[in-house]
């Protein structure tokens, strides 16, 4: 509904845990599709990209939707608008920029995202008097104030629900200061004000003096993990350590402390992320700040708060950041009504708890922070999973922009044009003279001004030269490339110019917006225009091949997840191999017995099992060991060994899904007493209520982040909270009076898992914290179990005589060595492999066509395991949606009059093309 695509990240310039940006990586790069910015846009040829609308009408059956639009008016024709930035100039209207974190002005008519290309240009109704001073100036007449709203129906198969969340507003917390105080900021407008292209222009000042701050303070939570919104908002943790990583960076001697309830560094790499961030210095204090107070001279901040052991502690800061929570959007019952979905009791989407996309209504599906809040990589991989059940709405075949037929070798023949853009470039370069510059190169057909480029006027000027002189090659003076590229590459192609056949010079940005001299800036001109004619007449046509395609699939392992993407492949005609080492199928889910939410873990089970028995697409090899692996995209060979017999087949793609194991435990006395058991083994347990045989005194003790958060697994095994409040509950539903401790490092109970912890907590569970250097000690005592731990809160130590004490394993990866060098794949210290790029490509590897799932990548809940299944098989749908492959734009070529057939290059190769 906004002006721009993008929603909250345009406006953050880095990410963790690898502080770049990379969004470019998100989009698959192939023949017919460069990788760019997707901050900039959105340039697909298959996306049909809509701003300003809402839905407000939805009926239909999936696979024959319709949807009414409301498409608002923003009062600027886009088509016709060039960016030039005449309408700005004369607006007198200035308001506060919500983009930059409303720490800078904007005008009535504005762009949104100053890094978004095309730039569109939106005006601010609320804000606007209608004056008619933009209109004035424009010199393509784009904008019409008495322009109105239009509605529109379309017809769809299927819809994705992707709308994102709101920021938590901080200023109903009034005990914060925030909007009392200038030097309280919001986490977002702490990432503007440090941003190259924010408010501060990088250099990073606080708002009260624009002095650089020596003492910096982040408040965790804001927003979340409290009575009304009982909830973990999951990406704020990490987001405040990225923040902090950023600002130590700027200023190496600033003390930055982050003040936090638990530490939630769940995901991949997470936890070593945070331990970083303690080696540079950065404080980090377990406490919730109670308020904060403001010194009226000085504007500096203080803090009075409760450290653990209730030492009363009084700070001064110079600047305070709220993180704040993720909230759903404030249309979101509308929404809801619309497309007929329920909504949870904090009106976020409700989904099925298995398959975590779907919704309550047949052919809708969501994905992102609407479902729940998740960091990036997770909405990520989310919006695959929906786009696969999405398919199965659609017809089997899916469609892919192709290359035009390249044409017959013809004479190089190339055409020059040169935009005016109105005034912007011709009042700052002489155009007749580099006009005539332009003619005397030779194969030049035709060179010519044209008004403005970006218009149809324009468009049909450049088709009736190319039909007329016959053109192989187009250089375009004009903007910068990355703004109008996917135009003059679509129009490239209807004539088959192929992209490398096309030149854009920057005259207006880099040139006729830097000075004025004229001319100096003909003679660069002239000089640019010069070196594109050299690129243009020695370019050659890259030679871009096709192969055929095996409509096969490789699938290694046989756990849920290598089951799951079997079976939704066999959906769409693919064709499948299952490979099990071991001699049964379901992995660890044969293990599993409970869970947090409704699902049931053998149900599901055996589900799947019957449906991959009746399923004739799907072959399944158990007892399978996988030998050796060749070939590339599209043509993979792999040899395995089963039933004693060396079977060789050849396969489009691969899907990586050899799980993970349960951690066995070697501390805390474990096989040495038949009371200290593992969660898995108290789940199976927990089957039959009768042999847990719970007296009212009994006491329970459950240890967490047994073979986690330490430094031979320095990660979070993301499951083992979850795990210890599903049992702990359980077992006060059989007897409430029951005593149960769980001894805990931090609770991860990230997202909607927070309901849970805090009805454990309600339900009389007690929860204990230990730090990693002071573990529980557990000892046998007169064949009593003794357990002493550190109370971190009476700053004493406990000793508990427990009747049971139980285990919260983590996850081990399997050993996946071998396989990862079979394939030529990397795999992280810990034993997991390691992806293309952990935030945008999560399931992909440089080697096209081979993918990952499930514990394989790291460690996960079932139902996440499932989302990933779901979103790698969108990846091998589109992979193996053409008859044949592209190869890509560039590509190496042996020549083989000079080869010495030495091999070296067949041994270097990372991606085995040789």
């Amino acid at each position: 509904k906004n002006p721009n695509s993008g929603g909250r990240l345009p406006q953050l310039d880095f990410q963790f845990p690898t502080d770049t940006c990379e969004m470019c990586k998100i989009l698959p790069v192939s023949a017919d599709l460069t990788e760019f910015c997707l901050k900039r846009g959105i340039f697909h040829p298959n996306i049909n990209f809509i701003p300003n609308a809402e839905v407000i009408e939805f009926s239909g059956n999936p696979g024959d939707f319709t949807a009414k639009l409301n498409i608002k008016n923003q009062f600027v024709i886009k088509e016709n608008c060039i960016s030039c930035g005449e309408c700005i100039k004369v607006c007198p209207i200035s308001v506060r920029d919500e983009f930059q974190g409303r720490l800078q002005m904007r005008k009535a008519i504005y762009v949104r995202c100053p890094t978004s290309v095309p730039q569109i240009y939106t005006i601010d109704i609320n804000a606007c008097t209608k004056c008619g001073e933009c209109v004035k100036v424009c010199p393509t007449k784009a904008i019409e104030l008495s322009r109105r709203e239009i509605n529109k129906t379309i017809n769809i198969g299927t819809v994705i629900l992707a709308p994102g969340f709101e920021e938590f507003n901080p200023e109903s917390l009034s005990e914060f200061g925030y909007g009392r105080f200038s030097n309280v900021m919001t986490s977002t407008q702490f990432e503007r004000a440090l941003s190259d292209a924010g408010p501060y222009a990088g250099k990073f000042v606080r708002p009260s003096d624009n002095t650089v701050s020596k003492k910096v303070a982040f408040l965790q939570c804001i927003g979340s993990r409290d009575q009304q919104r009982d909830y973990c908002s999951s990406a704020c943790c990490m987001y405040a350590i990225k923040e902090a990583n950023l600002l130590k960076e700027i200023y190496p001697d600033t003390e930055i402390t982050i003040f936090f309830m638990d530490l939630r560094t769940f995901g991949k790499d997470y936890y070593k992320y945070a331990l970083e961030a303690k080696k540079r210095g950065i404080i980090f204090v377990r406490c919730r700040v109670p308020a904060i107070e403001e010194n009226i001279k000085t504007k500096d901040l203080k803090l009075k708060y409760e450290t653990e052991d209730g030492k009363m502690v009084r700070e001064d800061f110079n600047l305070v950041v709220l993180s704040v929570g993720q909230c759903p959007p404030g249309d979101v019952k509308d929404l809801a009504k619309v497309f007929g979905i329920e909504l949870n009791r904090f009106n976020f989407a409700k989904t099925n708890p298995l398959i975590q996309v779907e919704t309550n209504r047949p052919g809708v599906y969501v994905c992102g922070s609407f479902r729940e809040p998740v960091a990036i990589q997770e909405a990520v991989i989310q919006a695959s999973a929906a786009a696969n059940k999405s398919l199965n709405h659609l017809s089997e075949e899916v469609v892919v922009s192709k290359l035009d037929a390249q044409r017959e070798k013809m004479a190089e023949h190339i055409g020059i044009f040169i935009c005016e853009c109105g005034k912007d470039i011709s009042n700052a370069i002489d155009i007749e003279k580099l006009i005539e510059f332009n003619k005397s190169f030779p194969d030049v057909m035709v060179s010519e001004k044209i008004s403005y480029l970006c218009l149809e006027q324009g468009l049909e000027q450049i088709r009736k030269a190319i039909s007329e002189h016959q053109l192989t090659s187009l250089v375009f003076g004009a903007c910068a490339p990355y703004k109008y590229e996917p135009l003059f590459v679509r129009l490239g192609r209807e004539y088959a110019i192929p992209a490398e056949k096309i030149e854009i010079i920057d005259l207006r940005e880099g040139l006729a917006w830097t000075s004025r001299d004229k001319t100096l800036n003909t003679k660069k001109a002239q000089s640019l225009i010069a070196v594109a004619y050299e690129r243009q007449r020695l370019q050659e046509e890259l030679c871009i091949s096709d192969y055929q395609f095996t409509k096969r699939v490789l699938v290694i392992g046989g756990g849920p997840a290598g089951i799951v993407t079997a079976l939704n492949l066999t959906r769409s005609g693919i064709e499948v191999d299952l490979i099990e080492k071991t001699d049964k199928l379901g992995g660890n889910l044969r293990n599993m017995y409970n869970t947090l939410t409704s699902i049931q873990p053998q149900k599901f089970l055996d589900e799947i099992l019957q449906k991959l028995g009746e399923n004739k697409k799907i072959k399944v090899f158990t007892n399978a060991e996988i030998k050796k692996v060749g070939g590339q995209v599209g043509s993979f060979v792999a040899e395995y060994v089963y039933e004693n017999n060396s079977i060789t087949s050849q396969y489009g793609a691969i899907v990586i899904a050899t799980g993970g194991n349960e951690y066995q435990p070697k501390e805390y006395l474990y096989g040495k007493d038949q009371r200290i058991i593992t969660q898995r083994e108290l789940s199976k347990k927990l089957l039959d209520c009768k042999t847990m045989g719970l007296s009212d005194n009994q006491t329970i003790v459950m240890i967490q982040c047994v073979g986690s958060l330490n430094d031979e697994h320095p990660y979070c095994s993301r499951v083992c909270c979850t795990r210890a409040i599903t049992n702990a509950l359980r077992l006060k539903e059989i007897n409430p009076e029951v005593n149960i401790y769980i001894l805990y490092r931090e609770m991860m109970a990230y997202g909607f898992r927070e309901e849970y912890f805090t009805k454990a907590r309600e339900a009389g569970i007690l929860f204990l914290r230990y730090e990693p250097n002071k573990l529980p000690q557990v000892t046998v005592n007169n064949n009593k179990l003794e357990l002493r731990v550190d109370d971190q809160i009476l700053n004493e130590k406990l000793c508990i005589n427990p009747d049971l004490l139980v285990l919260s394993t983590g996850i081990s990866p399997n050993d996946n060595r071998p396989l990862a060098q079979m394939l030529g794949l990397p795999v992280s210290k810990e034993g997991f492999f390691e992806e293309f790029n952990i935030k945008y490509r999560p399931l992909e590897f440089t080697i096209s066509g081979i993918f990952v799932c499930g514990l394989a990548h790291s460690p996960m809940s079932l139902e996440e395991a499932i989302t990933q299944a779901n979103a790698v098989c969108t990846k091998v749908k589109r992979l193996l949606a053409r008859s044949s492959y592209l190869s890509g734009k560039y590509r190496a070529e042996v020549k083989d009059r000079w080869c010495a057939g030495c091999g070296l290059c067949v041994e270097s190769c990372p991606v085995h093309a040789r």
